[in-house]
């Protein structure tokens, strides 16, 4: 009798977190900035912990030392070095001289950051810094990711002809 209960609990649970993630699409698609690829990507079961982030001083200090790859647009710069571990990761720089305001400072980090995630499959054992430049926080959140997701694409293809 007990097990019946307990069973009909976990069912109870898996429907509410069902009806959860459809709310929570269905949310995603509505907001501004967000489109169903978008929504797509953030469901794959793509992460981003902390072992895919350049945290200390000395790790940023050695990407640029030994710089293997630049990838640049307008806007930002990318500089790439192979590391010994088997997945990327990502550093990321937004000046408060090239970007004045906080809020376009991490609207512009978690759009890195997010395009990163989405492509790190791509990219393999490497260490990024991405720099951003001036004039980087009058550009739109899409064009912003297009911007992002064509240096992703061509960084793939340099590491793809140098291997």
């Amino acid at each position: 009798m007990v097990f019946g209960h307990a069973w009909q609990l976990v069912m109870d649970v898996n429907y509410w977190l069902e009806d959860a993630a459809k709310v929570a699409e269905s949310f995603l698609l509505n907001c501004c900035f967000c489109t169903s690829e978008w929504v797509a990507e953030l469901s794959s079961g793509l992460a981003f912990p902390k072992a895919l982030r350049l945290l200390r001083a000395s790790q940023f200090t050695t990407v640029f030392n030994s710089v293997s790859t630049k990838v640049s647009d307008r806007y930002f710069f990318i500089l790439v070095r192979g590391n010994h571990l088997k997945h990327p990761r990502l550093g990321l720089i937004v000046a408060k001289k090239k970007v004045n305001l906080a809020v376009d400072r991490n609207r512009i980090k978690r759009l890195m950051r997010e395009s990163f995630r989405c492509q790190q499959h791509t990219l393999g054992g490497v260490d990024v810094v991405v720099l951003a430049g001036k004039g980087i926080a009058q550009l739109s959140n899409t064009e912003l990711r297009r911007r992002l997701d064509r240096c992703w694409q061509e960084l793939a293809d340099k590491q793809q002809t140098s291997a």
